[in-house]
């Protein structure tokens, strides 16, 4: 299924949001116990956005694309981070 270019941006955006959510509250709440640095939230905000906003426009939406694409910012963020 593909989406319109404001779909996508919304989508994208939502996405972005909802899993900082998820990793301030499950991560960083329950499992390490630990607040990193704001430029920690302003970077992983931007690069989810990013991956999903382009992965969605040449994917579209469903499990697979979602799959490829979480894989792909979780591979993008540790190389950033190592």
């Amino acid at each position: 299924m593909f989406l319109l270019a404001k779909d996508t941006v919304k989508f994208a955006v939502l996405v972005g949001l909802s899993a900082i959510f998820i990793d301030a509250v499950i991560a960083h709440g329950l499992f390490w116990d630990n607040d990193p640095y704001w430029t920690y939230w302003i970077t992983k905000s931007f690069l989810i956005t990013s991956v999903f906003l382009f992965g969605t426009a040449f994917l579209g939406i469903g499990i697979r694309p979602g799959l490829i694409l979480t894989a792909v910012h979780t591979a993008i963020l540790e190389i950033y981070y190592q």
